[in-house]
């Protein structure tokens, strides 16, 4: 069976009508807005992960700039989590031992992994978690400085994305022993 050009025509605009929009807002980098307690605890989990993760490095790097980089993600990470539960809305501070302080499964068996690991493997793995959790906590912050619902924290994430994007610059550098 044969189809004329103009179905095939209207078809194929109908397909560009219909997905340029699912287009757009990917080529914008259009996201899904994040909750305030979603935003709250995946940052909370994040910063715990950063303190706990770089702890390790000190202990374990053998690298000296791998262990500068941990010591400031300890400085930064820990500072980021005083001032989130300080910028916290007040219902969700009553809340904030369920909400905060706390890693998600996958963030533990991350860090479960790095403990056991030593010398350059301990590096490049670390290397690699903290890029990709950066990677993720730009991502997070961003869409909550763009799109949050309570200013105190759109401001709270505006403000503490610039260290973590140069986080993730300075991590991207750093050479496993």
């Amino acid at each position: 069976m044969k189809r004329s050009f103009p179905s095939l025509l209207t078809i194929m605009l109908a397909l560009v009508f219909i997905c340029s929009p699912a287009w757009a807002n990917k080529k914008e980098g259009m996201r899904k807005p994040v909750s305030t307690q979603n935003f709250i605890m995946r940052a909370s989990a994040g910063n715990q992960f950063e303190v706990a993760s770089s702890k390790l490095a000190l202990e374990k790097s053998q690298t000296d700039s791998v262990k500068q980089f941990a010591q400031r993600m300890i400085d930064d990470h820990a500072a980021a989590e005083t001032k989130l539960k300080m910028v916290m809305p007040k219902e969700k501070s009553s809340e904030s031992s369920t909400v905060t302080g706390v890693m998600d499964n996958k963030q533990q068996e991350m860090l479960d992994e790095l403990g056991k690991l030593s010398g350059a493997d301990f590096d490049r793995r670390y290397i690699e978690m903290q890029t990709k959790a950066h990677k993720k906590a730009v991502h997070l912050f961003e869409n909550y400085a763009e799109n949050g619902s309570d200013s105190n924290l759109k401001t709270f994430a505006k403000e503490t994305l610039e260290t973590i994007k140069k986080h993730h610059m300075d991590v991207k550098n750093l050479k496993p022993s």
